[in-house]
């Protein structure tokens, strides 16, 4: 009380609440109290004594900023001084998040081609800024980049495995040891091997069951602790960078020495220009020692080293080649960012390296009772992330268990799916955002109309929220028209469409030639599609029939009825029935 009756007389009225709220937690407030007077007095010592001949001196500055500048002699006398901290090695500093991340993050959502909603939730963590760039960009970023590396691991594990041999993933210090975690999840017949410093790696085995190995700053004693035991995929991320040229060779040169083994890494550039990778190096407090300058520069090393055949590009590039593509106002600056890193993917044959960069394949089968948990993620994850919608959609997905349905995979990964119910309407359908670009959606329809069609639906409806735009446009060009909804759309608004499935074909017969022995497509068999045709218009092998364009390879009857004989080429209408 006597100190705030000082500071009173004083006229700083407000400097006790803002020191002790400033400050209180680096010193007690008894010494604070204490130094606030002992200061105080100090500085208007001069005032008192000249009071009598400037009589105004008390209000010629004002309280506010004496108090200002109190509160910072105080911090600058009483704060505590900060505690240097220990030089980190820059592969510690790189597990350390890793680690922080396998310790929040489920083992079982990592098993995953694109990001998965868990990891959605991580980046929404990041800060605001980051380096004065957007969230949403750095966002993009760590999306479009694990994106690469989960579809390039994925084809390297499957191209790999020869029977039923299993496949060892070995990763290279702490870049992406993650998604080593992520491939033993996935395929039951792969085995993990980490390797990482001692301080580290120690660390790791609290968190992993997997084998978790320790070697030196060099790389030595590759052969001895890993050797050659059958197909293996090495995983390197950055790591490589930190270590000495020399030591960044030997690793490269174990991983070609591999008799069939496929080499993956993804790496900043050092190029001067490079902000990505300056900022990188200021970062760590490490120089990048071995990080490449351009693809160029990294395509030598590898050939160096002794790796036949490579697949070498900036992550830009890389994506755009794998297919993903996600568009958004700073796609400049996105582009930008990518073509600061390098993706690579080496072995020793030709095919392995350079199959595993070329474009996935959609496949679209008949959803299995074992695909029903991954079908549902895919469904939810389409969804986006609005919780409200979320929520509906996870109600929603429980007819996957019931109603005949279809999936999509992409590298054996599940990543959409679709239903029909007993009315001939599609339900549930949905694909993961990074894959709308590969006509996963388009496939789904075709296979869930072709069903409806088969059971006898003269229509295909469907119902979809007004604002889902892409997806509107995608049925509107398959043909699907709004209808008046004859049920109440209640608190969730939808746009019923409706698409007729009648079919009006018209077949034009001709003789079957060679290159159209191997058609895959085969009608006339199996009692899945069977119409009769007349005698002559088959010759000793089959015809080729062309419906809608698409041509079809059909195979004689064994018993075909007798019908009047028609001439080659003949148009011939008929109902098709499947």
């Amino acid at each position: 009380p006597f100190f705030s009756l000082f500071l009173a007389s004083a006229g700083l009225h407000g400097f006790p609440r803002l020191c002790l709220r400033r400050f209180a937690q680096k010193a007690s407030k008894l010494q604070l109290c204490a130094a606030a007077a002992s200061l105080i007095y100090r500085t208007l010592a001069p005032a008192q004594r000249c009071v009598a001949r400037k009589a105004s001196v008390w209000h010629q500055a004002p309280n506010s900023i004496m108090a200002e500048e109190l509160a910072s002699i105080i911090a600058l006398c009483y704060a505590p001084t900060p505690q240097k901290t220990t030089p980190q090695n820059a592969v510690e500093a790189t597990a350390a998040v890793s680690l922080r991340a396998k310790a929040a993050v489920p083992q079982h959502s990592l098993a995953y081609d694109v990001a998965s909603p868990v990891d959605a939730q991580l980046w929404q963590k990041l800060p605001t800024k980051i380096k004065g760039r957007p969230a949403d960009l750095a966002l993009r970023f760590a999306h479009v980049r694990m994106s690469v590396v989960r579809r390039c691991a994925d084809r390297a594990v499957l191209e790999l495995r020869q029977g039923d041999s299993r496949v060892r993933v070995v990763s290279l210090g702490a870049g992406l040891d993650g998604e080593c975690l992520r491939l033993a999840t996935k395929f039951e017949w792969v085995d993990c091997v980490e390797l990482d410093l001692e301080a580290v790696a120690a660390q790791k085995r609290e968190l992993v069951s997997h084998a978790v190995l320790s070697v030196d700053d060099d790389l030595a004693k590759l052969e001895e602790l890993l050797g050659d035991t059958g197909p293996t995929l090495i995983l390197a991320e950055v790591s490589l960078c930190y270590a000495s040229p020399e030591a960044a060779r030997r690793a490269r040169r174990w991983a070609a020495s591999l008799k069939r083994a496929c080499y993956l890494e993804l790496t900043p550039t050092s190029n001067a220009d490079s902000r990505f990778g300056l900022a990188l190096q200021s970062g760590f407090g490490t120089l990048l020692r071995c990080a490449p300058r351009d693809a160029d520069d990294l395509a030598t090393t590898l050939r160096s080293s002794g790796f036949a055949h490579s697949s070498i590009l900036d992550l830009d590039a890389a994506r755009r080649r794998l297919g993903v593509l996600q568009t958004g106002a700073d796609e400049a600056a996105l582009t930008l960012a990518l073509r600061r890193y390098v993706m690579v993917v080496a072995s020793a044959d030709a095919s392995l390296a350079r199959g595993i960069m070329q474009r996935p394949e959609v496949v679209v089968r008949k959803m299995e009772a074992a695909d029903s948990t991954h079908a549902k993620d895919a469904y939810i994850a389409a969804m986006g992330c609005d919780g409200a919608i979320r929520k509906h959609a996870k109600k929603q997905c429980v007819v996957l268990d019931t109603l005949p349905a279809f999936v999509a995979t992409l590298n054996a990964s599940i990543v959409g799916a679709v239903a029909l119910d007993d009315q001939g309407e599609v339900r549930c359908l949905g694909v993961v955002p990074s894959l709308r670009r590969l006509g996963a959606a388009s496939q789904l329809m075709m296979s869930i109309e072709a069903a409806a069609f088969r059971r006898g639906f003269e229509a295909c409806t469907l119902r979809v929220p007004p604002s889902q735009q892409a997806a509107v446009a995608l049925y509107a060009k398959r043909g699907y028209s709004t209808r008046e909804d004859p049920r109440p759309t209640g608190a969730y608004p939808t746009i019923y469409l409706e698409k007729d499935l009648s079919v009006e074909a018209t077949l034009v017969a001709t003789p079957l030639i060679a290159q159209d022995a191997s058609k895959p497509k085969v009608l006339l068999e199996k009692d899945e599609a069977r119409f009769a045709l007349p005698d002559s218009l088959f010759p000793t092998m089959g015809l080729v029939v062309s419906i809608n364009g698409e041509r079809f390879v059909c195979r004689r009857d064994p018993d075909p009825p007798s019908m009047p004989t028609l001439s080659q080429g003949t148009r011939v209408s008929l109902d098709i029935k499947w």
